[in-house]
């Protein structure tokens, strides 16, 4: 292309002038028509008012005269025609000169008729009463009035007939001027027009046919276009269009080099399209969208659907899929109205073999209107992936429900042997014994109560790993159970001559939402390794808050000992279950190591966390945080524990004790017979129904799991019977302890949960609560009894 500048705009330039003087001098012809006009019509109509204005001062003199004559008539005659006469010109004259456009002239005339008439009136009475000389008189007076009345009338006429001689002359002239000015207006654009022909002649029609002959020329040879580029020096517009034409024919030349490199690129594409399609050992399949007919296919393909030596042109996507025609239409109606889709549930029916496949179309288009490209991938190994995932899932969730199973199981199993041994120590315990059985009783306590730790342990890191435990929010004291903590635990630390120290900061809220039962648990795993792993020095607990945010509190209990620390590899690993600094620890010492395990995910699932520092033979601190709310203070009765110890005296009131097992019916027998209850036996479900028709009782303990009739039909018998017992308190005893038990078991309309190994505190403040006693020490009464 000319790197060379077109000159200025000339013929773009003079056409402009041109037009722009043919433009205006076309607006002036029209204004000056326009102004002829309406000043013709202006004048014409101010020709109108003034005639109006004329003959109105005419009919204005006629009737001056008129009542001029009959003022003489009258002073002549003296008879009442004359005077009727000169009544009806005095009246004339008002009504004309009240239409006058002139108020003082309308005044004028006015002010003389009035004049007038008085004076002929006058002169009529002086004439009546034979007084002809005052007659004359007066009547000569109203002569001269009427002769200025008749030169004042006469004076307006002629000037209302000067203004009308003065427009009219001027309309003349204005449209003399106005008719020479459109003549010159109207030569002047004669010749724009002239000039413009004569412009438009010189400059454009050599140019253009140059033009012409360079692009037939181009168009024999357009990939030598650049040869017949052309260099004309023209000014204006026809210089600007030679550069844009010398443009259009690089650029012609240009795209078809590029159309070249094109085809080349899209020749290799294909190829390598060609080579993609022969390699992929996915099918890929191109049919016609309207009749589904393949046109072509990939050796995968032919290899897939069987179709080799055979012309596949005449298949249709829907002989491979003949078992499912109506799912292949709606998904290539989809594929059509929506470009693409994907079909993961399709299968091929080849012969007797069916195969699943993963079918994706996508419209592309062809020679032939739009083609669809479908992409099929053999789903046979994936699919038998898929089922022996499916199948593993299977096996982990049995082995799951095994596991739950045998925790299940092995709870129940450990717990209804424990309830006979702990339920009969606790009876012992609390009877009057020498101290050294006393203190062996002591011992077989603390045993089953370290095994049941163990066995709760077992059971909450089962819960915990599947995702079953569940928190319990509740309005309460922390402080409160932190210090009840602090007291379980001070015998432990006097018998090893420990100092326990507590420290409860002022800014811990007295009442808090939380999981009393959890952040208890949490506390005391923390005391109990406190206390376990430090041989001498102190163990303190500390409780406060650290931050707020709304109703929120971040809750801090700390436990630092001056036990045995730790190395930086165990406190690492010292959160993990079944954990201990090491073997030696493990059988000093005792336990599983997973009560820290337990806390820390307690301590995450209470949005918190337990931290702990560490130096070996210098101690340990934990740190335990969680967060919980504000709550409302809870009312003094519901807080305040009673402290009666005298006994509890159940004397009046029949207790039906429904078990299988006769050392569970003698264990809970031997707890309450210090309430002077009377307990009648029953070995399963059916005998207890057969007692509550033949006797009243005040309440059931009911064991879940017995032979002939269990636990949940028989309250379900209880509840459905027509009898006045159905609403009788039942309490469940059992030995199920897994998440959900409780909650399955007060919906069936139990009243109470207790599990075994019986808590001889739980069971009273059950019992009471069900008979709907004040609940009194249960120790007060076992040592009083």
């Amino acid at each position: 292309m000319s790197s060379r500048q077109a000159p200025k705009n000339n013929l773009k330039k003079n056409f402009t002038l041109v037009m722009a003087a043919f433009i205006v001098s076309s607006a002036f012809i029209c204004a000056m028509t326009l102004i002829a006009s309406n000043t013709t019509r202006h004048a014409f109509a101010r020709q109108d008012e003034v005639l109006g204005r004329y003959q109105l001062a005419f009919d204005l003199s006629s009737a001056v005269q008129e009542l001029l004559y009959r003022s003489a008539d009258l002073s002549n005659s003296l008879s009442e025609t004359a005077l009727d006469a000169f009544l009806i010109a005095q009246k004339e004259l008002k009504y004309l000169s009240s239409a006058l456009n002139n108020m003082q002239l309308t005044q004028f005339v006015l002010t003389t008729e009035n004049k007038i008439t008085d004076g002929s009136l006058k002169a009529l009475d002086h004439y009546v009463n034979n007084n002809r000389i005052a007659g004359d008189r007066t009547m000569q007076d109203v002569r001269q009035l009427s002769q200025e009345l008749q030169d004042k009338v006469l004076a307006h006429q002629a000037a209302r007939l000067q203004e009308l001689e003065a427009i009219q002359y001027k309309t003349i002239n204005t449209n003399k001027r106005i008719d020479i000015g459109i003549t010159l207006l109207t030569l002047l654009v004669i010749l724009d027009f002239i000039m413009l022909f004569f412009i438009i002649f010189r400059k454009t029609i050599k140019p253009i046919q140059s033009f012409i002959t360079t692009l037939r020329q181009a168009a024999k040879a357009p990939e030598e276009a650049k040869n017949y580029l052309i260099n004309l020096d023209c000014p204006g517009e026809i210089g600007e269009a030679a550069i844009a034409l010398n443009s259009l024919l690089e650029a012609t030349q240009n795209a078809l080099e590029n159309a070249r490199s094109q085809t080349e690129v899209a020749m290799l594409s294909e190829a390598r399209w060609k080579a993609i399609q022969e390699l992929s050992p996915d099918a890929v399949i191109l049919i016609n969208q309207k009749t589904s007919k393949v046109i072509d296919c990939n050796p995968a393909s032919i290899a897939m659907l069987d179709v080799a030596g055979k012309d596949f042109t005449q298949y249709t996507a829907f002989d491979f899929h003949p078992h499912e025609k109506e799912k292949l239409g709606i998904f290539l109606q989809d594929v059509r109205t929506n470009g693409h889709a994907r079909a993961d549930n399709l299968s091929c029916k080849l012969g007797d073999t069916t195969i699943p496949v993963s079918v994706v179309g996508v419209n592309v288009p062809g020679e032939d209107g739009n083609t669809t490209m479908l992409y099929i991938r053999d789903m046979s190994d994936i699919m038998a992936q898929r089922r022996e995932l499916e199948e593993a899932q299977v096996k982990a969730e049995q082995a799951s429900e095994a596991k739950s199973a045998f925790l299940a199981t092995m709870s129940h199993e450990i717990r209804t042997p424990l309830n006979g041994m702990l339920g009969m120590a606790q009876a012992l315990g609390a009877s009057q014994l020498p101290a050294e059985d006393a203190e062996k009783v002591e011992t077989i306590i603390e045993s089953g109560d370290m095994l049941m730790t163990i066995l709760n342990d077992v059971l909450d890191i089962s819960k915990i790993s599947a995702a079953q435990m569940e928190l319990s929010k509740v309005p309460g004291d922390l402080g409160q159970l932190v210090a009840q903590t602090y007291k379980l635990f001070s015998a432990q630390a006097e018998d090893k001559n420990l100092e326990f120290t507590l420290l409860i900061s002022p800014n811990l809220p007295e009442t808090l939402c939380f999981d009393p039962v959890r952040v208890r648990q949490c506390l005391t795993n923390l005391v109990s390794n406190a206390i376990k792993f430090t041989e001498k020095g102190q163990v303190s607990i500390e409780a406060f808050a650290r931050n707020s945010d709304g109703k929120n509190r971040t809750l801090c209990l700390r436990v630092t000992d001056t036990g045995l620390g730790m190395n930086e590899e165990t406190r690492q690993r010292v959160f993990s279950p079944f954990i201990q600094a090491d073997s030696s620890i493990s059988r000093k010492f005792g336990g599983t190591g997973l009560g820290l395990a337990i806390t820390h995910e307690l301590a995450q699932m209470m949005d918190g966390d337990i931290t702990v520092q560490s130096v070996p033979g210098e101690g340990s601190s934990f740190t335990f945080t969680f967060k919980a709310e504000l709550a409302n203070a809870m009312p003094m009765a519901s807080i305040k524990r009673a402290t009666s110890t005298s006994k509890m005296n159940l004397s009046d009131r029949k207790l039906l004790l429904v078990d299988d097992s006769a050392i569970n019916r003698k264990v809970i027998s031997t707890l309450l017979s210090a309430t002077g209850i009377a307990i009648t036996e029953a070995e399963n479900g059916q005998e207890a129904l057969d007692h509550l028709y033949a006797s009243s009782f005040d309440l059931v303990l009911l064991d879940m799991h017995m032979p002939v009739l269990n636990g949940p039909q028989t309250i379900a018998h209880i509840r459905e019977c027509e009898e006045c017992w159905t609403d009788i308190p039942v309490i469940a005893v059992t030995a199920d302890a897994m998440l959900g038990d409780k909650e399955r078991y007060l919906a069936m309309g139990l009243d109470g949960y207790i599990t075994k190994p019986i808590d001889q505190r739980m069971l009273f403040v059950s019992l009471f609560k069900a008979l709907d006693k004040p609940q009194s020490d249960p120790q007060a009464v076992l040592k009083t009894a």
